[in-house]
């Protein structure tokens, strides 16, 4: 029998769901996890001042002007949320700016979890393992750059390519385009977007 004749929908089946291999696993990604955390917390309270990259882009989202926040490396999306966050009433201390930082910092290892689970219904134990208690994201990934944010939707972007090359769908691709020009608008260029992929791959 054919491929075409046991699948007349022509969609590709899904394959079943891996299970968690041992029983260790998941206590031990908990436990990893709450380390990250605690790493994060540990970080913002310790930072210290920002540095000249960090004031740059404080400056630029305290503008009302779209065309003045275009004025930096990246795009507008991380000077528009600071700017946001600011209007919120929370960008009035160091600390409260340095919170938005440790939220998005926070927000990969989430992703980690997020990503791992709906495709394997697994714990992400060697993804936060090897990279998410990277002193290299943890400072930078919490800083006011746009590293942390575009590492996060690059993410979250592979998490929903996923489902959509198991059984495409117009949900699904329309998903996808957005995590896709999401982690595109905030343009993480250079080494650490290349490392951060090849992480991923690993």
């Amino acid at each position: 029998m054919s491929v075409a004749e046991d699948n007349p929908d022509g969609k590709i089946p899904e394959t079943p769901e891996r299970q968690v291999t041992s029983p260790f696993n998941l206590p031990a990604a908990i436990l990893i996890t709450a380390a990250i955390a605690g790493l994060h917390l540990f970080f913002l309270f310790h930072a210290g001042g920002f540095w000249r990259d960090e004031v740059n882009l404080i400056n630029l989202a305290s503008s009302h002007s779209l065309a003045d926040m275009k004025k930096d490396s990246f795009p507008v999306l991380m000077p528009l949320l600071v700017h946001g966050w600011s209007e919120l009433g929370f960008g009035k201390t160091d600390l409260s700016l340095r919170v938005f930082g440790t939220l998005i910092g926070l927000g990969i290892p989430a992703a980690f979890w997020l990503a791992a689970w709906k495709t394997r219904r697994a714990p992400p134990l060697l993804s936060i393992s090897l990279f998410c208690m990277n002193s290299t994201l943890l400072v930078f990934g919490d800083s006011l750059r746009a590293y942390g944010l575009g590492s996060l939707f690059i993410v979250l972007t592979a998490a929903a390519a996923v489902p959509f090359l198991r059984q495409p769908s117009w949900r699904r691709t329309g998903w996808l385009a957005l995590q896709f020009w999401s982690a595109r608008f905030v343009a993480v260029r250079g080494r650490f977007a290349g490392g951060r992929k090849t992480c991923w791959r690993q």
